[in-house]
């Protein structure tokens, strides 16, 4: 069968998975990508995104291909998106639609109730998409396919969740041809994932709301956190780095240093048969000198590391988050000697957070001068149990709860013009305070250390100026502290430049030729023959 994966902008490692899965079993993928320039969880310029959308294009690329099956990936921020695109390829074509990642995962029902939507899939998607397929091609009985959510004669069924997949060894490598093929700008720095799961359980974090979910849910005792062996890693690199010539390597792993023997082994292996710089996100827990030296020394130039608060009570009593000031300042420092540049992330916004743990962060952040800070605002997603807190212990004021019930139901009802672009966000109104010490953090980096302690010395943070756009400055502070290498940026600022390119370019071919002037020209990509994964193409096999 074809399946067609309808991408909503960035490269997504789980339809990476997915596909090669796919390839292995005797399948064919493809990939359309909406490149959603103005409308996305990080943009969003509704005034000027319709111009930026190329509907027409985006379904002609669609139809091309003669999918069997279309697939989107629906984070709660990208659901809004997926039912407007579910919508609109039903209007034209009659193909089964299947959603998959974590909204469906939590919300099965809900989504079933759209018409535009057959199918969810919900966890881990490898074996569950494979048994669809096969459903659809009558081998097996939609009904008999664990974690499946499918309607039939008008009734919702969500069956129960499958295990999770025990030995990571058994996946074949990420199929990222198909996104190269389609956005060769992301072949800039090479991201995958060492394992599966996050052994921390914070409060505003899908991990935690999938580990209770796959505990309830899956009679058989399992471990949530899975790891490929150093061996699969260090040969799944070996393999992109002839593929694609990569020079840069991004774990994504939740903590990659969790497992400190299997830090050791991996550090050990990686130095003598790889060698290239990488990057990684981890724990301050999990961060000594022994390991931050390990790492460095076998090529780690850049970690990202959640702080998220400098108030202990806050992390501990509101986050779950247990960890020591001395902890985080520890793990700065031994990144700092190890010769590693860290980068944290800090939530602000938190319920109850005061102006006395604002400067308990800009102190903390000051003693352990990272490399760079990423703040963001605290999102209360609907299935999180930081929401559950918030509500029992009455964190929130009343028209704030109205609010998010109000955005709830909205969210529920789901039609074209719901509110809230399909997320369950609430708009909380945020006093000028947070907003200053938002703008004061960003530019912590830039900022010698005894300007920022003549700052909380004389209280001056609430006099600085919370109008100055935070994006911007953290961009400026990024130019003047960049990263080792820069990827990221770089990936973006080609995804717009190519993808703005291409759009207009198409903009311009229908204003002096219109499709009735002109001979239409469709490329179809071509599938990758059947039977061979992502790994053996690369191998020669």
């Amino acid at each position: 069968m074809k399946v067609l994966f309808l991408n909503p902008q960035q490269e997504m490692g789980g339809i990476q998975c997915l596909s090669a899965f796919l390839k292995q079993a005797g399948h064919r993928t493809a990939l359309v990508n909406d490149p959603n320039l103005l409308d996305n969880a990080y943009v969003h310029f509704p005034a000027v995104s319709a111009f930026f959308e190329d509907v027409a294009f985006i379904l002609d690329q669609i139809e091309s291909h003669a999918p069997d099956l279309i697939a989107m990936p629906v984070v709660t921020d990208d659901y809004k998106w997926a039912l407007k695109w579910a919508r609109r390829i039903k209007e034209r074509m009659d193909v089964p639609i299947v959603f998959g990642n974590a909204h469906p995962t939590y919300h099965a029902e809900e989504v079933l109730r759209q018409p535009c939507v057959d199918y969810v899939v919900r966890g881990e998607g490898e074996f569950t998409l494979l048994e669809l397929v096969e459903t659809l091609e009558g081998k097996r009985l939609a009904q008999d396919v664990l974690g499946l959510g499918y309607r039939e004669r008008g009734e919702i069924h969500v069956n129960p969740m499958r295990p999770l997949i025990e030995d990571m060894d058994i996946l074949p490598f990420p199929d990222k041809d198909l996104y190269y093929d389609v956005m060769p700008y992301l072949n800039f720095g090479y991201t995958t994932m060492t394992g599966r799961g996050c052994p921390y359980r914070c409060t505003f974090c899908d991990n935690n709301t999938s580990m209770q979910l796959y505990k309830s849910g899956v009679a058989k005792r399992q471990k949530w956190t899975r790891r490929h062996s150093p061996e699969y890693v260090v040969k799944e690199i070996l393999w992109a780095q002839e593929r694609y010539g990569i020079e840069h390597v991004r774990f994504n792993d939740e903590d990659f240093s969790y497992d400190k023997q299997w830090t050791r082994e991996f550090c050990a292996l990686y130095k003598r048969e790889v060698g290239i710089p990488y990057s990684a996100w981890v724990y301050p827990n999990t961060i000594d000198y022994e390991i931050a030296t390990l790492m460095a020394e076998s090529g780690c130039d850049t970690v990202e590391m959640g702080i998220q608060s400098g108030s202990e009570t806050l992390r501990s009593n509101l986050l779950h988050r247990k960890t020591k000031d001395a902890q985080i300042v520890g793990a700065m420092r031994a990144l700092y000697d190890a010769g590693i540049h860290a980068k944290v992330d800090i939530i602000l916004g938190l319920p109850t957070e005061t102006k006395t743990d604002l400067d308990a962060t800009v102190r903390l952040l000051n003693q352990g001068r990272p490399w760079n800070i990423f703040v963001f605002w605290l999102r209360y997603y609907p299935a999180t149990e930081i929401l559950t807190i918030a509500k029992e212990r009455r964190l929130l004021e009343p028209e704030h709860i109205r609010e998010l019930e109000e955005e709830a139901r909205a969210r529920t009802a789901a039609g074209p013009d719901a509110p809230a672009a399909g997320f369950w966000v609430p708009n909380l109104k945020q006093g000028s305070l947070p907003h200053r010490y938002l703008c004061f953090i960003v530019l912590m980096p830039a900022l010698p250390k005894a300007v920022v302690d003549f700052f909380l010395r004389h209280d001056l943070i609430r006099f600085f100026p919370g109008f100055l756009n935070a994006f911007l400055m953290s961009n400026l502070t990024q130019i003047l502290k960049p990263d080792p290498t820069g990827e990221f940026r770089v990936r973006g600022r080609r995804l717009i430049l190519v993808e703005g390119c291409r759009l207009l370019k198409r903009k311009l071919l229908r204003a002096f030729f219109p499709p009735a002037k002109r001979t239409a020209k469709r490329v179809t990509p071509s599938f990758p023959p059947a039977g061979r994964s992502a790994a053996e193409i690369g191998s020669g096999a």
